[in-house]
């Protein structure tokens, strides 16, 4: 979020978790988000601290004498008030434009996506953010964007926006599309779990799994929801056209859970069949399960000849 907002060179840290975008990458890890190094914020001797909700860490830095920030996000309406946030503490006055621009995109991807099903119903989707069944629900910023972009979720509201769902509901609702922003399971072992065998998105190869820079786009909350927004756009558009029909040469099938799921891979995308043929299953990587919604990160003295007159910070980086 501060890179967004045009205060990348400010930052002297980050937590464990943050990787984008790559400048970040060189920077002090300070530790998990929920649990970063007291001692290693500290030294930076930052004037600002941007922090999650997580109150004891907050409590333990202003009793340190350091000004914290809480910015964590959970749907669209928090990242834009993150980033005012953000903006205000650092006096930057970038932020209603960014937030501006946001808005108009994330209305261009939605208005694009949904053109491309013109008279047929909004598809079903069920987004897993962890193996463990996991959804990112439709309170949640992941689901609001696919609520932008024309689909229903699978998963009711609850009283969380990352509900966990068990098997048999899945199987009940039977969704068109399952996106999965993790590879803790392999296409062939959700064949396996009971039930999964029947569903209409194995049968038809409509399993979108995503790389780890997607997943990273797409789990974590903040000024990338645009990136974030394309991305599962892609994966909606695999619900019709070339890319669902015609058997990959390359294809090689494996015996499955209930009917014959196989996959191979092409060139970073995977590919699933059934006996009617292979499908495109989305872009494939080493991706790691959702690490939360939050980074932190410090600027501190160091970049201060720099920038000039600017504070020393520790942020936590919203996406």
């Amino acid at each position: 979020a501060v890179c967004a907002l045009g205060a990348c060179e400010r930052l002297v840290g980050v937590d464990d978790f943050s990787l984008d975008p790559p400048p970040v990458q060189a920077l002090p890890r300070l530790g998990r988000t929920w649990e970063p190094s007291i001692e290693a914020v500290v030294h930076l001797r930052p004037d600002v601290v941007f922090t999650g909700r997580t109150p004891p860490v907050q409590q333990r830095l202003q009793a340190l004498g350091l000004h914290a920030v809480e910015v964590d996000a959970l749907t669209i309406a928090d990242i834009e008030s993150a980033l005012r946030k953000i903006d205000k503490a650092l006096q930057l006055h970038t932020a209603e434009i960014a937030i501006k621009n946001m808005r108009q995109e994330l209305q261009e991807i939605a208005s694009t996506a949904q053109a491309q099903r013109p008279g047929l119903p909004p598809p079903r989707v069920y987004i897993e953010v962890d193996n463990a069944l996991y959804a990112a629900g439709p309170d949640s910023f992941m689901g609001e964007l696919l609520s932008h972009l024309g689909a229903e979720n699978i998963a009711a509201g609850s009283s969380t926006p990352f509900p966990q769902l068990t098997p048999e509901y899945v199987v009940r609702a039977d969704p068109d599309l399952i996106i999965q922003s993790h590879t803790a399971a392999s296409l062939h072992a959700l064949a396996q779990r009971p039930g999964w065998g029947r569903l209409r998105a194995l049968r038809l190869g409509q399993v979108c799994q995503l790389s780890a820079p997607e997943t990273r786009t797409l789990t974590r909350p903040g000024p990338r929801l645009v990136e974030a927004a394309r991305i599962l756009a892609r994966c909606l558009g695999q619900l019709g056209g070339e890319r669902l029909g015609g058997r990959h040469p390359d294809f090689c099938p494996r015996t499955g859970h209930e009917g014959q799921v196989g996959f191979t891979h092409q060139g970073g995308a995977r590919y699933v069949a059934d006996g009617q043929g292979a499908h495109v299953t989305g872009l494939l990587g080493q991706a790691q399960g959702r690490q939360g919604v939050g980074s932190l990160a410090a600027l501190g003295e160091g970049h201060q000849q720099a920038v000039g007159a600017h504070h020393r910070l520790a942020i936590a980086e919203l996406g």
